[in-house]
């Protein structure tokens, strides 16, 4: 039972880690025509990187 799940897991983080990868290498218009909160969502997180890097920076400079 015990290696029936951990094959169910692997297959799920690997349909996620494949849902994610189409996903970012997507053009954004492409990708807003298909999920309409995706532009939203970018002008927030842009916002939020914003207000982020004074406080932390990245690493590579």
């Amino acid at each position: 039972m015990n290696v029936v799940l951990w094959i169910v897991q692997a297959v799920l983080a690997v349909m996620f880690g494949m849902a994610g990868v189409m996903k970012s290498t997507q053009p954004k218009d492409k990708l807003a025509a298909k999920l309409p909160w995706v532009e939203a969502f970018m002008e927030r997180f842009a916002a939020a990187d914003r207000l982020r890097r004074p406080l932390l920076p990245s690493p590579e400079g």
